[in-house]
């Protein structure tokens, strides 16, 4: 089992990303200090390794705000504030578990 990354700004967790293994799975908030989720999505899917990560995006944006990528099967999006139990049932979903 990995170890969870947790990465406060984009650009450090898409550098995270690239330094090991693929992960199981990507929480992602879309309004990041630096580079912002919407551009790490993009990156990940332009990598072999990460074209089918699964991503749960964790947002205060709303729903007609949010991009159209959004309607991916490997992305689910949860709006703040959100249960621990809720992230963690959407997360198995994702998951297929």
């Amino acid at each position: 089992c990995a170890l969870p990354i947790w990465e406060r700004r984009g650009e450090h967790g898409l550098l995270a990303l690239s330094d090991g293994p693929p992960p199981g799975a990507v929480i992602l908030d879309l309004m990041l200090p630096g580079m912002k989720g919407d551009l790490i999505h993009d990156m990940m899917r332009q990598s072999p390794d990460h074209q089918r990560t699964p991503i749960l995006i964790i947002t205060a944006m709303a729903d007609n705000d949010l991009p159209p990528w959004r309607h991916d099967p490997n992305v689910a999006c949860l709006t703040k504030p959100v249960s621990k139990q809720v992230i963690l049932a959407t997360l198995a979903r994702l998951l297929g578990r």
